[in-house]
């Protein structure tokens, strides 16, 4: 039976409130109310487990891991486009009209970032003081474990909308705000982006060393945490560690398993799968609702029906490649767009789980790791898993960047509108060309400065740390 989070933590959600000043405040310039201590939350085993549900309650907002990072990654790339026909939601995401430091997209997804990372730095500073109760299932180190792999993924986040990628040379200074305490009150400098990546590598190789056990696939767990390294190390060019820890992931996982060719449409229907490492739950009563769901705006089944798959982002796939079956080439021709697009099929109710941690993916780190290591394996492995699990016709030679180009496709192609593809135009440093049903702003070279988001002007402002510094043109 799933857990509705968000009334398990009603109760903490007023708690907050009462003990800062404003919940409308910005996070990082908050105060106590001085009422109620924010260090009293936590006093047992129990109390834990209800703070522990609370950061996953955090992380269901639409405007982040719920909804919103899946559809900023294809409207902001080559893979999706919102049609002229229209309810003018995420218009500016798909016009790069996004990127302003007043309100919108940009302060949404750091606010609500940020006000979970409070939660959860919370959670962290009762570590080593709660005592294992037996009347309360697992143990503290188990849900301490689990915050520091929350921090890590926000972090993780964070570092990548608002900085520039770690390896690109580019403000590496300029990285996102660290706090690893409660900091109620505190203002605190912009870290450097090696700095983030550090404390992201820390507190993921903490929760494995905490966790002794797995937590289900609706909280964060060692084989999470250990695709996440995976990835980091990956965006930090640091080949021979992304691979270990894709291949600790593949060969060391108990309950995980890679899904082969006809578990691949049925898997976007259901919710229990091998596949699945982490994923953020949703039941019929707690979720975004028919408004703000992924599928309200991606699928033809949803509220508005307006964003889709791109015709050129279809074309990638061959008939014989089952992921073509995901995407539905039945847009009604009363849709005036330039090019017709594709229906995305991948998440079509407002209850799905949606899925951030898969095994799929360390398969495509551990083959894009290989690449730099060892070409010929790496080609091995890539002819081996697509042929195998998706398309039995596949067989690629290719070879120096036409391999890695194959590799990248792939990439693109398995992890599609589920929050990957903008993040790896970027590490790649990969200018991004929109196809025809683009009308501004079709061309975005990774020089371009909207490339990163702006830091919100409410942090700016509010931000008394010192040389609080904005990026580049904004």
């Amino acid at each position: 039976m799933k857990i509705n989070n968000k009334l398990v933590v009603f109760a903490l959600g007023t708690l907050a409130c009462l003990q800062l000043q404003s919940c409308d405040e910005e996070f990082l310039t908050t105060k106590p109310s001085g009422s109620i201590q924010i260090q009293d939350a936590i006093v047992d085993e129990a109390s834990l487990e209800i703070a522990t549900l609370g950061m996953y309650s955090g992380m269901q907002s639409a405007t982040t891991f719920g909804a919103n990072f899946f559809t900023h990654h294809a409207l902001l790339t080559d893979n999706g486009y919102v049609s002229v026909n229209n309810s003018n939601r995420f218009t500016d995401v798909n016009n790069y009209t996004h990127a302003i430091v007043d309100g919108g997209t940009v302060s949404g997804i750091w606010s609500s970032l940020y006000g979970t990372l409070l939660d959860v730095n919370n959670v962290i500073s009762f570590e080593g003081t709660v005592v294992d109760e037996d009347a309360v299932s697992g143990n503290p180190d188990n849900r301490f474990g689990e915050a520091h792999v929350v921090r890590a993924t926000i972090l993780f986040q964070l570092v990548n909308w608002y900085a520039r990628p770690a390896e690109s040379g580019i403000d590496p200074e300029l990285g996102v705000v660290l706090p690893l305490g409660v900091n109620i009150g505190a203002s605190l400098p912009r870290s450097s982006v090696s700095d983030v990546y550090n404390q992201i590598i820390l507190d993921l190789e903490t929760g494995i060393s905490l966790m002794t056990d797995e937590p289900g696939v609706n909280r964060l767990g060692p084989t999470a945490a250990k695709l996440l390294l995976s990835r980091a190390y990956l965006y930090l060019e640091d080949y021979p560690n992304s691979r270990l820890y894709a291949e600790q992931v593949l060969n060391n996982s108990e309950g995980f398993n890679l899904m082969g060719q006809a578990d691949v449409i049925p898997y976007y229907s259901s919710e229990v799968s091998p596949e699945t490492i982490f994923q953020i739950e949703f039941n019929s009563t707690d979720n975004p609702g028919s408004n703000d769901a992924f599928y309200a705006t991606w699928s033809l089944a949803g509220t508005y029906k307006q964003n889709f798959a791109t015709r050129e982002f279809y074309d990638l796939m061959p008939a014989t490649d089952v992921r073509k079956g995901l995407y539905l080439d039945n847009v009604p021709a009363s849709y005036s767009d330039p090019v017709v697009g594709v229906d995305v099929r991948k998440f079509i109710t407002p209850d799905r789980d949606m899925p951030h941690f898969r095994m799929s993916e360390a398969k495509l780190n551990q083959i894009e790791s290989l690449f730099y290591i060892n070409e010929t394996l790496a080609r091995t492995e890539l002819n081996s898993w697509v042929s195998t699990n998706r398309d039995s016709a596949y067989n690629t030679n290719a070879s120096g960047s036409g391999l890695l180009n194959e590799i990248l496709k792939q990439r693109r192609i398995e992890l599609a509108f589920e929050g990957h593809r903008y993040f790896d135009l970027n590490r790649n440093e990969s200018d991004i060309q929109k196809d025809a049903n683009c009308l501004n702003n079709c061309s975005l070279p990774f020089s371009d400065f909207r490339r990163v988001f702006p830091i919100p002007r409410n942090e700016m402002n509010t931000n008394t740390s010192g040389n609080f510094e904005q990026n580049a043109q904004y």
